[in-house]
């Protein structure tokens, strides 16, 4: 599990389980004393919508860079994505790519 958090940024690893992104982001929502506003909406927002994609053995098994890199036109994701300016780096081991 990848999870790392900046002082600008959420980072989440591709190999992540939505599952595992959800309870993440579940955490994230509940701490309401901690966080900003736009922080608890934000992962109040994804909340919603992760849960709505497939079963829960889906979630168990499905991966954030399989769910990312699919791009399903009816996604409940995509809208967040871009609401969120969300960034996402495609890294292997010659070269870094950058899609916005």
């Amino acid at each position: 599990m990848t999870f790392d958090e900046t002082p600008y940024a959420w980072v989440f690893g591709s190999g992540l389980t939505l599952t595992d992104w959800t309870k993440i982001l579940r955490k994230i929502s509940d701490e309401k004393e901690t966080r900003t506003e736009g922080e608890v909406s934000i992962a109040t927002a994804y909340v919603k919508a992760l849960e709505t994609l497939g079963s829960s053995q889906i979630r168990n098994v499905a991966r954030i860079g399989g769910s990312i890199f699919y791009t399903h036109p009816c996604s409940d994701l995509l809208p967040l994505h871009i609401a969120c300016e969300a960034w996402y780096f495609k890294i292997n081991f010659k070269s870094i790519f950058d899609i916005h």
